[in-house]
């Protein structure tokens, strides 16, 4: 009885642990606290069941300046119909956002991927939106699409 308890508080303990790190993985200025931003400007939210990839690295723009990057990506994927894979926010040191990339996998063969890939960017003037059509049949190939086609595709694969 004894060892049972004890296993208990164990399992008590490392649940308890892990939704305190789950938590504080979302508490980012660009996780679920940016999703009003998202709303008015029209990109897909951080769904609730998502979660900040543990490898956060640095990403060099044209002009070699590093820019944090933050992965989101969903807690469970269904592989057999599309998904939403990851986003992708690029931002400054001083947490200043530069980009939001969200990316959409589909495979509806064993020999052809779709990928659409839909981004927005803080700091453009004009068209801040950015949208990619890949696809692999034997090669890669991509074409850059509007928001509205890619909107379209992910809308003719229910997401």
């Amino acid at each position: 009885m004894r060892t049972l308890l004890i296993c208990f508080f164990i399992l008590t303990f490392f649940s308890c642990e892990n939704k305190a790190n789950k938590d504080a993985l979302l508490d980012h200025p660009y996780g679920k606290a940016f999703n009003d931003a998202r709303k008015e400007i029209g990109l897909p939210i951080l769904e609730d069941k998502w979660l900040r990839k543990e490898s956060v690295d640095q990403v060099f723009e044209e002009d070699s300046t590093a820019h944090d990057v933050v992965f989101w990506v969903p807690e469970f994927v269904d592989m057999n119909k599309p998904y939403h894979k990851y986003k992708k926010v690029i931002y400054e040191e001083d947490s200043t956002i530069l980009s939001e990339e969200d990316v959409y996998y589909y495979y509806p063969s064993k020999e052809r991927v779709e990928v659409v890939k839909l981004a927005y960017d803080f700091t453009a003037d004009t068209l801040p939106w950015k949208g990619y059509f890949i696809y692999y049949q034997k090669e890669w190939k991509s074409d850059e699409i509007s928001k509205v086609q890619a909107e379209k595709v992910l809308d003719g694969w229910g997401l």
